[in-house]
């Protein structure tokens, strides 16, 4: 990883940074084969992801001059809670100081652009909703990203619940941290303050469903090219975050990864010890499966994804799974009763 920092910060071309980010999926095949545990690759796979998002700003300021004023670039999705995979997308904004000029936000337009471009080139492709800041409703000023997190606050209908799990999970990757924090703070202690907007969150935490039905059968996916296989993401992963979210903003913690929000739940009160080690090994135990299911992809030719054919998973993984996805099912049946 060492020699991969070295070439991101040597790399003078987007192509180059393209070049060396072409290995993340070995180096996540090299943790897996290490016994690095999947929470941790997460930590480790976001960090060099990162480190390539700021090589190829710095490339892109050095095209377009020096910025307008004071900015951070920020992340939210995996990248924002450092739950990444080499197998990921772009979720992406960008805050800037107040009082620039029109022509600031066209500056900053168009670096969101290059970069976007440059991360797609990396093998990160662009979000398929529209997430980066070259989409205005992504970059915005300080009192613009207010107004933005006060007004799913105060007014939590379905699009601005959703909203809610990007925004609460975006973190800074570059620039000015303190543009964001402050924003943060303010929203959090407005979030926790009212009831309707943390009951919303909750029901939107019950969307995705855990991928295992009452009795044990597993909900496999019934059509297209992955009917017949198990998302993990979709039907494991994601639920386990949007329930840690919902209990950390009732809980007001400013962490942001998903065993983070459930230990400072649980230490709130919130959710009981018992239901908060449940979930975290949960999650953990999913996320060293996709780890593994990933490297299985890599080394077999086949394109990467985030679903399972069970047939492939031994016994006793197939236990783990059922275990954990129940897991899943008793939390969010906990939650729908207390909605």
């Amino acid at each position: 990883m060492k020699r991969f920092l070295a070439d991101i910060t040597a790399a003078h071309t987007t192509t180059a940074v393209a070049a060396t980010a072409a290995r993340l999926p070995q180096i996540q095949s090299r943790l897996v084969d290490a016994g690095l545990a999947g929470v941790q690759q997460g930590r480790v796979m976001t960090w060099l992801i990162d480190a390539l998002t700021c090589r190829l700003i710095a490339l892109a300021e050095t095209e377009l001059g020096p910025p307008p004023g004071p900015y951070a670039w920020l992340a939210c999705g995996s990248q924002g809670r450092q739950e990444q995979t080499f197998h990921t997308d772009q979720d992406n904004a960008l805050i800037f100081t107040d009082g620039l000029s029109d022509d600031a936000d066209r500056w900053f337009a168009r670096l969101g652009a290059r970069v976007t471009e440059g991360l797609s080139a990396c093998g990160i492709s662009h979000c398929a909703g529209g997430v980066g800041p070259h989409n205005g409703e992504w970059r915005r000023t300080v009192t613009g990203w207010r107004h933005a997190f006060m007004d799913i606050i105060r007014h939590p209908e379905t699009r601005s619940v959703m909203l809610a799990s990007h925004y609460f999970d975006l973190r800074c990757v570059h620039g000015d941290a303190q543009l964001l924090e402050q924003v943060r703070q303010d929203a959090l202690a407005e979030a926790r303050a009212n009831r309707l907007f943390l009951a919303r969150v909750k029901q939107n935490a019950l969307r995705s469903r855990a991928g295992i039905g009452a009795f044990g059968r597993f909900h496999l996916q019934r059509r297209g090219p992955a009917r017949g296989t198990l998302d993990l993401k979709q039907r494991g992963l994601l639920p386990i975050a949007q329930l840690a979210l919902a209990h950390g903003l009732e809980a007001g913690t400013t962490a942001l990864s998903t065993p983070d929000r459930i230990q400072a739940a649980r230490d709130a009160g919130v959710v009981s010890t018992a239901s908060a080690r449940d979930l975290s090994t949960a999650f953990a135990a999913i996320t060293d499966l996709r780890s593994r299911v990933l490297r299985a992809q890599l080394r077999s030719g086949e394109p990467p994804a985030n679903t399972v054919d069970l047939k492939h998973l031994g016994g006793l993984e197939r236990s783990h799974l059922r275990a954990s996805l129940g897991v899943i099912r008793r939390a969010q049946t906990a939650l729908e009763q207390g909605v």
